[in-house]
């Protein structure tokens, strides 16, 4: 149930709105007054109490056109919006605030999922880069699965690539609700982006949780993301890159993390390959390397999930030694639940074209069915 949306957080939500407003510019313009006030306030054309000194960027002009942004908008559409989307509205007065004690936390977050995810509790950021390799794709699912296993949140950001297939082996790790993952991102939660991850922007709404300090109707902006990056940096106790060329989100998110003390560990990737140039280098500057979930788990407290034997179908039993590592790995994925064709794209790397003629060799085999776009086993 999504908790009801209170005066100051539905103030700060509309401020949030208004035209190139981010977070240093939102807590200038509050200037310690109640929400409600700045609002009203802004509406009369005038900015409330003496905040000081403006931040950079913020003219005359700016103000007044935040003081137009503000009298077209109307409070109880906007209320009545995110009650519609089960978005609920987040403030440094709510229950279970993470950012207590963060450096540079934000004004206001939109949330939408299971918010006793925020509660106190042992979680790691699995990030990296978008243009990842296979390998990396499936280490990125495997150590998702195998923290959430063990007790673990797993953070991310919900890009594609890395971020993605970490997501999905964490809601992998369990059939049930709350799935031990958040998903920060860098839009509106009425925008999905990028549009590859729709199907697992959803489950991820439903079964876990999505945060964003984006108000409703925020498209993507290149400044955006960098500002998500603190948030999951903040949110996790340890951080872990997995892939990352020598530049990157993931290495912002990195040094995010390090500046609040947090644990930073990285996954080692092959010397010749660009995508882990970065993750490499966070190697030979000292931090600890991850070689399996057990690594991150040790950081945060935990022990390992013990290992537990699947137990064979007749059908896999039979046929399994005879499919190659990409069946195999579609046959389980498939047998552990359903799943869907984009995400198999994403944890094997392989075609379209290519995946889709392996799915009518298995579905003849009778390893697989086809629901639309969704693989089922048996």
């Amino acid at each position: 149930m999504t908790p009801e949306v209170t005066d100051d957080a539905l103030a700060r939500s509309l401020l949030a709105t208004c035209h190139g407003m981010g977070p240093a510019r939102l807590t200038w313009l509050l200037g310690g007054a109640p929400a409600a006030e700045a609002f009203e306030s802004l509406c009369r054309g005038r900015v409330a109490g003496d905040p000081g000194p403006a931040p950079p960027g913020v003219t005359p002009a700016l103000v007044e056109r935040w003081t137009t942004d503000a009298r077209r908008l109307d409070p109880s559409a906007a209320a009545d919006a995110l009650a519609r989307l089960g978005v609920a509205v987040l403030t440094p007065d709510s229950p279970g605030w993470p950012f207590a004690q963060d450096p540079h936390p934000p004004v206001v977050l939109f949330a939408r999922g299971h918010l006793g995810l925020l509660a106190p509790g042992p979680r790691a950021a699995l990030v990296g880069t978008r243009r990842c390799s296979a390998v990396g794709r499936q280490a990125a699912y495997q150590l998702g699965r195998g923290l959430a296993e063990g007790g673990a949140t797993v953070v991310s950001g919900l890009a594609s690539g890395i971020d993605g297939a970490a997501h999905a082996g964490a809601l992998a790790a369990t059939a049930g609700d709350p799935a031990p993952t958040i998903a920060v991102v860098g839009t509106g939660l009425d925008r999905v982006y990028p549009a590859v991850n729709r199907r697992l922007w959803g489950q991820i709404a439903e079964r876990a949780l999505l945060l964003s300090e984006s108000p409703l109707g925020t498209r993507p902006e290149p400044w955006r993301f960098p500002a998500r990056n603190r948030l999951i940096a903040g949110l996790s106790a340890v951080t872990v890159v997995i892939e990352s060329h020598s530049r990157g989100g993931a290495l912002l998110t990195a040094n995010e993390a390090a500046d609040r003390g947090a644990t930073v560990m990285a996954v080692p990737g092959a010397i010749t390959s660009s995508a882990s140039a970065g993750s490499n280098q966070l190697l030979a500057d000292g931090c600890a390397p991850v070689c399996s979930a057990a690594d991150v788990l040790h950081q945060l407290g935990l022990a390992p999930a013990p290992a537990v034997e699947e137990p064979q179908t007749p059908s896999m039993a039979t046929d399994g030694d005879d499919l190659g590592p990409v069946a195999r790995l579609i046959v389980e994925e498939a047998a552990a639940g359903s799943i869907h064709v984009d995400q198999l794209v994403a944890l094997t790397g392989r075609p379209v074209p290519e995946l889709m003629a392996e799915l009518q060799r298995l579905r003849a085999m009778g390893l697989v069915r086809l629901d639309g776009s969704t693989v089922l086993y048996g």
